[in-house]
């Protein structure tokens, strides 16, 4: 359920098999099968078959308009999916909302309440990218924190998509364009540890530490000395990606990927307010870019200006990509700030780039973090011991706080490196008389007036989200 949104299975968790010629939801119209089929067993209970069917017909609701997700189920079941998809006793489920960490897996999945996301990264646990049979032969960067985001538009990550993309150019990561070789069975794994996430709720942050490597898979003898500290934090209307202490002093140029998606010949392209005209087959480069709009997506705002690279593939289908270049031959200390808006109009946009919501509290080798005040929530990920915006940790972490209403605060805490035995962070509590309301069964807690102490013991090593909540 997690993994599917809207009845689109995201890519992240597709393995080789995005390089198919398949739809999201496709995947997705299997899992309606399963639904369907869980919910006629006998043994299945009346409240079990409510659920089944509610989520069930979610799925066939969001996709009516271009396929129906009732014929897809086998011949002889298709009366009863039809019928229960028309029954007005069969209510589909409200939207869900939630972000979703899987450090078994590295990968996070976001259903927030205007849009959907997911997030790919690795570690030296889980490959960069699975290849095999002669599929997915240039997926190097899958795992580099390729962010996928989920519009209106649930066939954008559809086999269009994958057919035509750049593959050094994947949607939000930061990668070196210096030439690879495709290999049947070439994967690797990042070298570094650093890699998941802290949920609360719907809000949540992530990271991933991207490490100079070398790959010998398949004799490509490739290496890269690259270095990123890159984070993605998730809220109601935003979703805010940074990137600090970038660097490498290969010969090729290093880049952050903001958006590569596909391009219908209709669609606006908005910079700083004006309409722009970009055109096919040529690179060209936007200065001071402060905010960013195109129609099927959303919007863009960057808190610090940037110059923008864009890019119009033509083919079987066309490719519009966005990104900045932090330099070719000797990078040092390069960073990024941007803040997507998905599904807002040309004027939203506009409107959030003179008044935002999110604040950049730090983006530095030490710590990265945002908070967002029409949600009270805020995320910080610890590389190593720091301290930001009232919120101390002893070690490597990840944190999200949420201040649901002045009686109710909650805090979580996780280690992403899955490394750690235990780590302790202190919070400073929005009011003073705050006790603990509820806490995980791994967690101890000592309040002195409005800060808290908050111990995690993490010897499971799970990369687990541990959470306490305050209340008055």
């Amino acid at each position: 359920e997690t993994v599917c949104y809207k009845g689109a299975m995201v890519s992240c968790v597709s393995g080789r098999q995005v390089t198919r010629s398949s739809r999201e939801t496709s995947y997705g119209r299997s899992i309606y099968t399963a639904l369907i089929k869980a919910s006629a067993y006998k043994t299945t209970s009346e409240e079990d078959k409510e659920r089944l069917l509610s989520i069930a017909k979610y799925y066939y609701e969001c996709n009516k308009d271009s396929q129906d997700f009732s014929v897809s189920v086998p011949l002889y079941m298709i009366e009863y999916s039809q019928k229960a998809m028309s029954s007005r006793s069969v209510k589909a489920r409200e939207d869900y909302i939630v972000t979703k960490i899987f450090p078994q897996m590295d990968r996070v999945v976001v259903h927030g309440e205007n849009y959907g996301a997911a997030v790919a990264v690795s570690s030296n646990r889980i490959a960069k990218y699975e290849s095999i049979n002669n599929e997915n032969m240039s997926g190097w960067y899958l795992g580099d924190g390729t962010l996928y985001i989920y519009s209106d538009d649930l066939e954008q990550f559809g086999a269009d998509f994958w057919d035509n993309v750049d593959w050094y150019m994947l949607p939000g990561t930061t990668v070196t364009r210096a030439m690879r070789r495709s290999d049947n069975c070439g994967t690797y794994f990042n070298p570094s540890d650093f890699a998941g996430g802290v949920s609360v709720g719907e809000y949540g942050a992530a990271a991933i530490q991207i490490a100079p490597f070398t790959s010998a898979v398949q004799g490509e003898n490739f290496s890269s000395t690259l270095s990123a500290k890159k984070a993605y934090f998730f809220f109601d209307n935003e979703i805010v990606t940074l990137g600090t202490d970038i660097s490498c002093t290969d010969p090729a140029e290093v880049i952050t990927v903001i958006e590569n998606r596909l391009y219908e010949g209709t669609d606006k392209v908005m910079i700083n307010g004006r309409q722009v005209i970009i055109k096919k087959n040529t690179e060209s480069t936007h200065d001071r870019v402060r905010t960013l709009h195109f129609t099927g997506l959303g919007g863009y705002y960057f808190p610090t200006g940037a110059d923008i690279n864009s890019h119009l593939k033509s083919g079987n289908a066309n490719m519009l990509r966005f990104w900045v270049s932090h330099g070719t031959g000797s990078v040092q200390d390069g960073s990024y700030e941007c803040v997507y808006l998905p599904n807002m109009t040309s004027d939203e946009t506009e409107k959030y780039g003179e008044s935002p919501e999110i604040k950049i509290l730090a983006n530095n080798a030490g710590v990265q973090a945002v908070s967002d005040s029409s949600s009270g929530a805020a995320g910080y990920i610890f590389w190593n011991a720091g301290s930001v915006n009232g919120v101390e940790a002893s070690d490597a972490c990840a944190v999200m706080t949420h201040q649901e209403s002045k009686k109710s605060f909650k805090v979580a805490v996780s280690d992403p490196t899955q490394t750690a035995d235990t780590v302790t962070v202190n919070v400073t509590l929005p009011e003073n008389g705050m006790t603990v309301s509820s806490q995980s069964d791994n967690i101890t807690v000592s309040v002195n007036g409005n800060t808290a102490s908050i111990t995690v013991d993490l010897s499971a090593h799970y990369g687990w989200s541990y959470e306490v909540v305050f209340g008055k």
